[in-house]
């Protein structure tokens, strides 16, 4: 049987990282630019950022299902 608290903790966990880990980007990255250019690589690190999140969205839609099928039937 599963323990609720543990569960809900482990969630709790995972998205204090998350938000720690994305906001030490935000931080590091504009750091990794040359001044003249960094509010231009920030904002092209954000978008390619967002890209990514909704080429995500197009995969989950379009992609192959997976669930109950062996690696040799994927494969085809």
């Amino acid at each position: 049987m599963h323990n609720s608290a543990a569960v809900y903790l482990g969630y709790a966990l995972a998205r204090v990282g998350v938000a720690l880990w994305l906001w030490s980007m935000y931080v590091y990255i504009p750091q990794c630019y040359p001044t003249r250019m960094r509010a231009l690589g920030t904002g092209w690190t954000d978008g390619v950022g967002h890209l990514g999140a909704w080429g995500g969205v197009l995969i989950a839609v379009f992609g192959k299902n997976q669930r109950n099928r062996t690696l040799e039937e994927l494969a085809r």
